[in-house]
This record gives C-alpha cells, sequence and structure tokens, in this order.
C-alpha cells in the first residue's frame, strides 16, 4: 500500500495545515491553510502545478468538485462555497451569527445530493451536537453526534468518522435502523476511504492548542497511560473487510494529524 500525506513535500514554510483534497484528472486539488487559504494543484507524482488563493474563504476545510468548478468548506465563516467566476454561496441554513455555533467540517456527493458534516456549541462534558445534512436544503440526514469530520458515500450509503468516539457510522436514506456504528478506532478518527475490500480509517494526535487561535483545549483525561500513548499515535486503520483484520500505518514521522485520505489509480 502507498500513502501519501496533502501537503508533505510541498516545501512551503507558510502552511499552517492541509485539510482537503479531491482528485480533479490526472491533477490532485489540495486545501491549504496558511496566511492565505489557497489550493494547491499537483500531479500524480506530487509535483506542484501551480496555486489558486481562494477569497472569502476562512479556515479551510473539506473541498469537492461540481464539474469543473471548485466546491470549499469555510469552516472559519461556516459558509460552502462554489466556485464560477468567482465564489459564490450555496443556499444553506447553517450560517454562524459570529459564534462558532455550526462548525462545518467536510462535504461530499451522494448521488445528486451535496451532504456535509458539521458540529454545534459545546454541551455538558465538553460534547457537541452533531449531524449529517443536505446543504442545499438544509434537511438533517441524520444527528446524535460528536464532531463528525469525514463524510463518505459508497453503495448508496452515507458514511461518516465521529471523530471524538472514534466510530465509523452508516447510514442508508430509507431505512428503518437508522445510522449505525460499524467499526471504531482507538484515537481521533479524521479521513475515510471505502473499496469494497478494505475501509480506511485516519487517526490523529488530538491537539492541546487550538491551530487557528493558538489558545489551550481541554486534553481529553484517560484511565491508562498506555491508552494516551495508543490515542497520540496518528496513523491509518486499514481494515480488511474479508478477513475481518485490520492493521495500522503509522506515520508519526511525517504528521500529527490526518486530514483527508483519497485513491490514486
Amino acid at each position: 500500500m502507498n500513502i501519501a500525506l496533502a501537503g508533505f513535500g510541498l516545501g512551503r514554510t507558510d502552511i499552517v495545515g492541509t485539510t482537503g483534497a479531491v482528485v480533479d484528472g490526472d491533477r490532485i486539488a489540495i486545501a491549504l491553510q496558511g496566511a492565505a487559504e489557497q489550493i494547491a494543484y499537483v500531479d500524480r507524482t506530487y509535483n506542484v502545478l501551480g496555486y489558486k488563493t481562494i477569497p472569502n474563504v476562512e479556515d479551510i476545510h473539506g473541498i469537492a468538485l461540481d464539474g469543473t468548478d471548485l466546491i470549499c468548506v469555510s469552516t472559519g465563516g461556516n459558509l460552502i462555497l462554489k466556485e464560477n467566476q468567482g465564489i459564490c454561496s450555496l443556499p444553506s441554513e447553517f450560517d454562524a451569527f459570529g459564534l462558532d455555533v455550526e462548525h462545518i467540517n467536510d462535504i461530499c456527493w451522494a448521488n445528486d445530493r451535496l451532504v456535509a458534516s458539521k458540529f454545534g456549541a459545546s454541551r455538558k462534558r465538553g460534547l457537541r451536537d452533531g449531524c449529517v445534512y443536505d446543504v442545499k436544503s438544509g434537511e438533517v440526514l441524520f444527528d446524535g453526534l460528536n464532531q463528525p469530520h469525514s463524510v463518505f458515500f459508497y453503495d448508496n450509503n452515507i458514511y461518516v468518522v465521529d471523530s471524538l468516539t472514534g466510530s465509523l457510522i452508516e447510514f442508508r436514506e430509507g431505512s428503518a435502523f437508522g445510522p449505525k456504528s460499524i467499526l471504531k478506532i482507538n484515537g481521533y478518527a479524521r479521513g475515510l476511504y471505502i473499496t469494497d475490500r478494505l475501509i480506511l480509517i485516519g487517526s490523529s494526535r488530538r491537539r492541546t492548542t487550538s491551530r487557528k487561535s493558538n489558545l489551550a483545549t481541554n486534553e481529553m483525561l484517560l484511565s491508562a497511560e498506555h491508552d494516551r500513548r495508543a490515542l497520540q499515535r496518528p496513523g491509518i486503520h486499514v481494515y480488511d473487510r474479508l478477513k475481518k483484520h485490520s492493521i495500522f500505518v503509522d506515520v508519526e514521522q511525517m504528521s500529527d494529524e490526518v486530514y483527508q485520505i483519497i485513491e490514486l489509480t
């Protein structure tokens, strides 16, 4: 298995982090966080083809394609923006009102519908109301999540990782059973890719400071020191659906966090 981390090797000291990535023909678009929110375009051997600065986007997260147009999540502004001769706002009932009360993260296409993950204001014990919703209509497809991130559509199911609990949630519209947890990792789950044979889930080192505000955040209290070390290992869990067996690919030497996983064929 070949694994590459978005942004690794770009040689940019001004990059705070890299988030969404999407394959666009023979090139890859990678969202860059830094002094200016940008998209890096690289070829399949990671040679930089060019950069595009994205106006009106603060704290860029998930990205997707609509034909040749790029759709970006502005997590800092809690907006989803589409590029078409500039940037315009897609209809959404989830715009922020000055506070980080929505925190939209990731987007993907589910057939002809654009869906997104978001979580809301803090509740007791640091939990946050999270859901997956239809971007255009605002319809909540399912909720009850804590810090949902990566959304993925496969075999007519919508999948999302519930990052705080490490759970992979599966949801099929019209099912009488609703969303269900099908896998769980020991770590902060973010980054997801699914094939007929494999499920890949990213695991990130938990932050002790906010990357954007540099403010201290409360670290989760764990029951044992070995559990703490396990949660601090960044990498990718690879689950073989046929053999019902998993391996862990450690990426600690390259990065503290995994945001998105893409397939290059």
